[in-house]
């Protein structure tokens, strides 16, 4: 699909997770129930299943784009261009069964420049069309509310309590999606990156001080807690963040490194350009410390690009070019059978999805690596 304005990307991720200019003070201490991650336990059964749906679409159209809110809910977008790229038709398919069966939704224009799909609830989906922006569906893509430059307030806040915002001048800063309160953060904490954990925890991470530091709220703000982050080996970073799993239990901090040279190149991802940078830096919270977890006896490309993703039960899933890795606290686990992942993230029920060379999308269904792992994908028929 065509690539998107990064001012609109930016917008769009306040759906999961913000990145944001935000500070660190002293404070509270954290809650206890981000302590030490349980063990990873064996791997269990995996399990692959093809979930393939035959669906009433000219064949001319292009390979769906997917997004889910769960393992049952998600949407899916296919469009069809002209050859200049910029004249476009879709349609947008609704499923409640985890991709079994699709049924057609309303899309808010017939044809478009550019045609692109964000959802954060089974009954929330939003489309971005060129030139028109944003508009938002709160009953599943049968109604939509009028075009809007930015993603509407109330559509960002249906799956986070807090978000980032970038004023016409200044800073960005955290709101209080509910109430629109802007959060009192503490001073001198140069710009880093935020995300609200389930139990509504801020983070943020501070990348240029030395040594690095995180900080962490439990109250909206109103006091912060400071936790340094120890050093490890590697590159320098030019990302820093925290990771929650979907049950609160495990906090990962993780850092993207940069490459040692201009090889590593980059990709194409989701509308935007990711670096090829190799493996990250990890460390994991133990109480109100953060513990390197190195990555070793991975044999790392720095030509490729890497992801992680909260898989729960101690362990953080790794897509790249090696299948059926895991991170636990005590290094790699294998997992053999495991789809290799392009790319990986955490949906808020803990289903991991996941993206492969072949241009569908992966459920995996379970905890930590014990999943069933179903690969979608839409066929035109039916």
């Amino acid at each position: 699909m065509t690539t998107i304005p990064r001012a609109l990307l930016l917008a769009a991720a306040v759906l999961t997770a913000a990145a944001a200019c935000t500070p660190a003070g002293s404070a509270t201490p954290g809650p206890t129930s981000s302590g030490s991650p349980p063990v990873a336990a064996a791997p269990g059964a995996v399990r692959v299943v093809d979930v393939t749906a035959k669906v009433a679409i000219p064949d001319r159209f292009d390979t769906p784009w997917f997004e889910f809110s769960d393992a049952q809910h998600g949407y899916a977008l296919v469009t069809w261009c002209q050859t200049d790229g910029y004249d476009c038709a879709a349609r947008l398919l609704a499923t409640a069964d985890g991709g079994r069966s699709w049924q057609q939704r309303r899309l808010p224009v017939d044809r478009a420049k550019n045609i692109q799909l964000y959802e954060s609830t089974p009954q929330r989906v939003i489309v971005w069309t060129d030139p028109e922006g944003y508009r938002a569906s709160a009953d599943g893509g049968l109604t939509y509310g009028p075009a809007t430059p930015t993603v509407p307030r109330d559509h960002a806040g249906a799956r986070a309590r807090y978000g980032l915002e970038y004023p016409a001048n200044g800073d960005a800063v955290l709101l209080e999606y509910r109430t629109g309160r802007q959060l009192k953060v503490p001073s001198g904490f140069p710009p880093g990156t935020a995300r609200v954990a389930p139990d509504d925890t801020i983070w943020v991470t501070n990348l240029v001080s030395k040594p690095r530091t995180t900080a962490r709220s439990t109250d909206g703000g109103a006091t912060w807690q400071t936790l340094p982050v120890p050093d490890q080996p590697g590159r320098p970073l030019f990302m820093l963040q925290v990771l929650v799993s979907a049950d609160g239990r495990d906090t990962w901090l993780v850092g993207d490194q940069e490459p040692p040279d201009l090889g590593g190149g980059t990709a194409l991802l989701r509308g935007s350009v990711l670096k090829q940078t190799g493996l990250p830096l990890v460390w994991r919270l133990d109480g109100a410390d953060w513990v390197p977890v190195p990555i070793t006896g991975v044999d790392e490309q720095l030509s490729q690009s890497y992801a992680v993703a909260p898989a729960g039960a101690g362990l953080l899933a790794l897509g790249g070019p090696e299948a059926g890795l895991y991170l636990g606290r005590d290094g790699i686990v294998r997992v053999p059978g495991t789809p290799r992942l392009d790319w990986v993230s955490t949906l808020p029920d803990g289903t991991l999805r996941g993206s492969s060379g072949s241009g569908g999308v992966l459920l995996g269904v379970g905890s930590g690596a014990n999943r069933e792992w179903r690969v979608l994908s839409i066929i035109a028929g039916g």
